[in-house]
């Protein structure tokens, strides 16, 4: 796998999808169950899992993968996120999703790779004149 991807929400979906058309191999991750179903009908592979549950990191196949990506906004369970892959020593690349720009530097002052902030750029997009 090249992208390990926490979150199948509409967020998620449209971040799985982009990443799927350059044919980037990609494993995601959700709790809930309907997602997994309607994303596994879509031909993903999707493992089902808790990222608070320290055991389940653990488990991941990191070792395999080049990015991990958290699309979820929860500033708590990327914390943690970041904290297990830290503790399994990840070597490759993460990218997490904040809730604000604020939030953003701080993960950035962590050393995250790369950081997304989906309503605020969506309000740029907006103000720039581009459909969102």
């Amino acid at each position: 796998m090249d992208v390990l991807l926490f979150g199948l929400g509409r967020y998620g979906a449209a971040v799985a999808s982009n990443l799927r058309e350059p044919g980037c191999r990609l494993l995601a991750v959700d709790f809930d169950p309907e997602m997994m179903r309607r994303h596994i009908r879509d031909g993903y592979a999707v493992h089902y899992g808790d990222v608070e549950d320290p055991e389940f990191i653990a488990s991941l196949p990191l070792e395999q993968v080049q990015w991990v990506v958290s699309t979820m906004r929860d500033r708590t369970i990327n914390r943690i996120l970041l904290h297990g892959l830290r503790q399994q020593g990840y070597p490759g690349k993460v990218a997490l999703s904040a809730p604000s720009r604020h939030e953003a530097q701080q993960f950035e002052r962590e050393g995250v790779d790369l950081i997304f902030v989906p309503h605020a750029e969506s309000r740029l997009q907006t103000n720039q004149g581009v459909a969102v």
